[in-house]
């Protein structure tokens, strides 16, 4: 067994990277049916609130750590 698979496998075992790969699966999924509706506003929305509840997840990132210490800010 190669170095890099032990090393690949411990990614993917870490929550954070479980909890991302979930959202996304889930908010594809979500607008994937969207698309297939032919509402075309509702889709536009949809995807503006996805950017913007990203953006500001993007902000604060420094702020959140699962499974560790709060940042002391």
């Amino acid at each position: 067994m190669k170095v890099t698979d032990l090393v690949s496998f411990r990614v993917l075992r870490t929550s954070q990277y479980w909890l991302l790969g979930s959202i996304t699966a889930l908010v594809t999924a979500y607008l994937t049916l969207v698309r297939k509706s032919g509402d075309t506003a509702h889709l536009g929305m949809s995807i503006l609130f996805y950017l913007a509840a990203g953006m500001l997840l993007w902000e604060k990132r420094d702020r959140f750590r699962l499974g560790g210490e709060p940042s002391p800010n």
